[in-house]
């Protein structure tokens, strides 16, 4: 396999062959130089970002690194435009997602859950494989399409198409460097997690016992036997999360893996709702939000999405001389802190007996877990625990 230099200047490479064939074409099918310009300018940039792109799968390569940065400056943004819509009237989130053209935010989140998705996979797997190379090409080129598509359909899908062949010669280029041809394929897994048994084995007598002060609390505070399996829920993920989270900032943890897998799902969730809403908005002018959740209820999910994250990223934050912050007393209060004030936000609608039990359950739990791991941690310290 190639490094990322070799992959870098292949792709260099391929965009002065590739424009030959491209920029005709363009200039064609847009009668615009602006537009030949512009799809030049990004076309040297997209083809580089394909041709190492597939390395993402990789926990030390340097595209994931650089992704992970990006995606972190990406959970900022939109977190603090969400944040706004809470000091300031009028949904700010909204109001930029609906001012972007009908049907970029979908296929920009199909560009993102591609890339998250890649993250991931396992190593040579998925991003090394010609269906997931052409899904990100034709994600690029939909994002491009309706970025200008206001200007003239022929036109930004001439736009749109090459902006997906730039994609594509860049990310056939990374294949073709690595010279195997079982790259166009998936390949079993090759990755190790690091274990995390050690902080789970005991876990079933810990959540009995905390199981049933959670479900007297809740005899006194509810009728609802829904809400009484809630607060059983909150127990039992509550201290799954306690007992693994702080190790999420290992390269190869389950809880690293699982946090992935949720990020996944949650940016599909958002991709389809995105869909729905491009319906609605080429159908008649003005869509409305498809989901009515309460007020705050989502900058205090992006806020503790924030908190996950940046656990997630403890390799950077140690680089910046903070420590492995999932270790210290400061990130699991910030993770509780967090989760409380999305109960409390979601639940704003229900009685005040039923958010103080739901948050205090499912709070508790994770704090006793936090407690288990870091007491484990101490048990089993030694040179070959050391942090990876």
């Amino acid at each position: 396999m190639g490094e990322f230099e070799d992959h870098y200047a292949a792709g260099s490479r391929r965009f002065p062959v590739a424009s030959l064939w491209l920029v005709v074409p363009v200039y064609v099918g847009t009668n615009d130089p602006t537009l030949v310009v512009l799809t030049l300018v990004l076309g040297s940039l997209i083809v580089r970002a394909g041709a190492v792109v597939p390395d993402i799968d990789s926990h030390d390569s340097i595209p994931r690194r650089k992704l992970g940065r990006l995606l972190t400056v990406w959970v900022l943004l939109v977190f603090f435009l969400a944040s706004v819509d809470l000091v300031v009237p009028g949904p700010l989130l909204a109001g930029v997602l609906s001012a972007l053209p009908v049907g970029f935010t979908p296929s920009a989140l199909f560009v993102l859950l591609l890339l998250w998705t890649g993250l991931a996979s396992r190593h040579r797997s998925m991003t090394h494989s010609i269906v997931w190379g052409a899904a990100l090409s034709v994600a690029f080129g939909a994002t491009g399409f309706f970025s200008i598509y206001r200007g003239g359909v022929a036109a930004a899908a001439t736009v749109g198409t090459a902006l997906a062949a730039y994609c594509f010669v860049g990310f056939y280029s990374h294949l073709d460097i690595d010279d195997e041809e079982d790259q166009v394929v998936p390949s079993p897994d090759e990755r190790e997690f690091d274990g995390y048994e050690q902080y789970v084995r005991d876990w079933t007598a810990q959540y009995r016992w905390l199981s049933v002060p959670a479900l007297v609390a809740g005899l006194v505070v509810t009728e609802s036997g829904l809400l009484l399996l809630a607060g059983l829920a909150l127990v039992y993920c509550g201290l799954l999360a306690g007992l693994t989270l702080p190790n999420i900032d290992r390269k190869r943890s389950e809880p690293r893996r699982v946090f992935d897998l949720v990020g996944i799902g949650v940016l599909t969730g958002l991709l389809l709702q995105q869909l729905l809403a491009t319906r609605a908005r080429l159908l008649a002018e003005g869509a409305e939000r498809a989901l009515a959740l309460p007020s705050g209820t989502v900058p205090a999910f992006y806020l503790f999405l924030l908190v996950l994250w940046l656990g997630r990223e403890g390799n950077l934050l140690r680089r910046l001389g903070l420590g492995r912050v999932t270790h210290t007393l400061h990130w699991p209060a910030a993770v509780c802190a967090s989760f409380v004030l999305l109960i409390v936000a979601g639940t704003s609608g229900l009685p005040r007996d039923t958010t103080v039990f739901l948050a205090a359950v499912g709070t508790g739990s994770m704090l006793y877990g936090f407690y288990h791991h870091l007491r484990e941690d101490e048990i089993i310290a030694a040179p070959e625990h050391g942090v990876d």
